[in-house]
């Protein structure tokens, strides 16, 4: 496969990921326990852990991604 396709196919899916992936960052407390997303709406609850600390990270998948594109870029 032509590197110019692969670049090109790699970077649609990390800025399609960019924007339709929610990283939770501007929040809310929604009652006592409740710690809410303000884009989104997920919520998490204090008695259950509240919100992990990877809930604002972008997905592996999509890391690896990155990651990729950036070796091919560099090459």
């Amino acid at each position: 496969m032509e590197r110019k396709i692969l670049i090109s196919a790699l970077k649609d899916v990390t800025d399609y990921a960019a924007i339709n992936t929610c990283l939770h960052e501007e929040t809310h407390r929604g009652g006592v326990i409740w710690e809410i997303c303000d884009t989104c709406g997920m919520k998490w609850a204090d008695d259950r852990g509240g919100k992990p600390q990877s809930a604002s990270e972008m997905p592996n998948v999509i890391k690896n991604a990155y990651k990729i594109l950036a070796d091919l870029e560099g090459i």
